[in-house]
C-alpha cells in the first residue's frame, strides 16, 4: 500500500478541513514557507483560503478523485482528510472506502477504513457487463441467468434462475451476507 508521507502536523499546517462538508481549503501561510516574495505573492492570491484540489482523470476521460498536489507530489485528497480528522496516518495494510461510492463525497462520515479485498466489494455494475446486474450472466443456449460472487478470492456459483431478476435478488442477498456493510446493493 502506498502510504501518505505526509504528517498530520505537516497537514494541518496547509489545510482546514471541514468534516460536515467534506471540503478541503488551502490555508494562507507564512512568508517564511516561500523561498521568495514573488513566489508568496503568487500562492497567496491563488490558493490562499480557497478550496483545495481538482479531479484526476482515467484514460477514458472519466473523473477518478480529487487530487492535491503538494511539493510537487499528488496526493488523494479523500486520504488528506482522513488523517486531518483522526490526527493519525493510515494504517499502511488499510484503504479508505467513500461510503457511498462517491470518489467526490470527502465527507467523514463517508470515509471509511477497510482491507483492499473490502473495498472491492463496494464496486458498481461494470460498463462491460451485459445483463446489468451485478454478478448476474446470462446463459443463451438455456435462456437462463446464473448468480456468481466473488468470495475471499475464489468464485462461488450461487444459481441458475429463469429471470435476470432473480438472480439479481440471490446474488444481493449472498452479498449481504457475505459482504456486510460493503456489499454494494
Amino acid at each position: 500500500m502506498k502510504t501518505l508521507n505526509l504528517t498530520y502536523e505537516k497537514l494541518n499546517k496547509l489545510f482546514a478541513y471541514d468534516p460536515d462538508s467534506g471540503s478541503l481549503t488551502w490555508r494562507d501561510r507564512p512568508r517564511s514557507d516561500f523561498r521568495s516574495n514573488a513566489a508568496y505573492a503568487a500562492f497567496s492570491k491563488r490558493f490562499a483560503n480557497k478550496a483545495a484540489g481538482c479531479a484526476s482523470y482515467r484514460p477514458d476521460h472519466t473523473r477518478k478523485a480529487l487530487v492535491v498536489n503538494i511539493e510537487g507530489r499528488t496526493h488523494k485528497a479523500h486520504r488528506i482528510a482522513w488523517v486531518l480528522a483522526h490526527k493519525r496516518p493510515i494504517p499502511d495494510d488499510l484503504v479508505l472506502d467513500h461510503a457511498n461510492g462517491n470518489p467526490f463525497d470527502n465527507k467523514l462520515k463517508n470515509l471509511r477504513l477497510c482491507t483492499q479485498s473490502e473495498n472491492g466489494r463496494n464496486c458498481k455494475v461494470r460498463k462491460h457487463n451485459i445483463s446489468g446486474f451485478k454478478g448476474v450472466s446470462a446463459i443463451p443456449s438455456t435462456g437462463r441467468f446464473t448468480a456468481n460472487i466473488s468470495n475471499e478470492g475464489k468464485r462461488e456459483y450461487i444459481g441458475s434462475f429463469a429471470t435476470e431478476e432473480e438472480a439479481q435478488t440471490a446474488y444481493l442477498n449472498r452479498a449481504k451476507e457475505i459482504c456486510g456493510e460493503f456489499a454494494k446493493v
